[in-house]
């Protein structure tokens, strides 16, 4: 069964997203990569600013009388069913129940770096500040005896980096103080393996996006923000945004915001959740793109909730 997911109009692009609370590598800046790239990450701020919104409402009663309130409160209900896997209260939802209170973290955290300009973590996760990569061939190999590059003493980087370089592990891949270690040597840093539209990575303190996320099919294709200029009737969400880099933005953003280490109320670890369809079944993706709750079909893979972040601005 293919979700379908009518579009609804919504205003309020607003201006370029600052990037300035990232290190933002050039590669990301290339003629063939800037507009594209700069466009998603301003429609990842809109999107992370209505989900906010729209999370932030289910706190609340459904409303008793037919309204508009109410139809609002079922459209978000559904969406967040739909996305995150968790019913909605409708007496109003506690904001302490674990799943609830695990989406807004993320989104509390997107919104207040890329609208509020406030990095969170201030310092990245690993005391870097957080890198945006668009090229994994920035990374340069280096062996265990060869000298370590940003190491201010000069030392081979078995000695700078004892306690990652130990036996007879071969060396790292090295890019702005992030180091790849490898106990074998391999051709690349195997970020961007065939199909890999971007790799986040917490601890190393850097998300890259890698080439698939720039073809055309992706990098032009409209997001759900573009549909309030040319949304046609029978028009759904996957028509727009199944494959943007806007979305591909937020899934990652929300791996950033929502996956550090350990867990805890400060430093969780939320990971992504099959999504549901709207009676409770479980969405898979199949080998064309589309989503079905067909669990038979060969070739399927589980959907998972934290890539459909724009569906909570359109789904009706």
């Amino acid at each position: 069964m293919k979700i379908s997911l009518p579009i609804a109009l919504f205003a309020g692009l607003g201006l370029a997203a600052d990037m300035n609370v990232w290190d933002l590598d050039d590669s990301c800046q290339t003629p063939e990569r800037r507009d594209a790239f700069n466009k998603a990450y301003s429609d990842a701020e809109v999107l992370a600013v209505k989900a906010q919104e729209d999370l932030e409402k289910l706190k609340g009663a459904r409303p008793d009388f037919v309204s508009n309130m109410r139809t609002n409160w079922d459209r978000i209900a559904r969406a967040a069913t739909n996305m995150f896997g968790f019913v909605p209260n409708k007496d109003g939802h506690d904001p302490n129940e674990e799943h609830y209170s695990n989406v807004r973290y993320v989104f509390d955290r997107m919104v207040k770096t890329l609208k509020d300009d406030q990095m969170v973590p201030e310092n990245g996760y690993g005391g870097l500040k957080p890198l945006l990569l668009c090229d994994e061939n920035r990374f340069v190999w280096v062996g265990r005896d060869d000298k370590d590059p940003h190491d201010p003493a000069g030392r081979p980087l078995r000695e700078s980096r004892s306690h990652e370089i130990t036996g007879s592990t071969a060396g790292a891949w090295v890019y702005k103080k992030r180091y790849l270690v490898n106990v074998v040597k391999q051709p690349s840093t195997g970020l961007c393996r065939p199909g890999t539209f971007a790799v986040t990575l917490t601890r190393n303190d850097f998300v890259i996006f890698c080439p698939p996320s720039f073809e055309a099919k992706v990098a032009n294709t409209k997001s759900a923000v573009d549909a309030k200029d040319s949304a046609q009737e029978g028009d759904t969400l996957d028509s727009y945004s199944a494959t943007s880099l806007s979305r591909i933005m937020v899934h990652e953003f929300a791996h950033w915001f929502g996956g550090d280490k350990s867990g805890g109320l400060e430093n969780r670890n939320v990971p992504d959740q099959q999504a549901v369809g709207k009676n409770g079944d479980l969405v898979f993706q199949a080998p064309d793109g589309k989503r079905t709750t067909d669990a038979s079909l060969p070739g399927i893979k589980k959907y998972v909730t934290l890539m459909v972040a724009d569906e909570m601005i359109y789904y009706r």
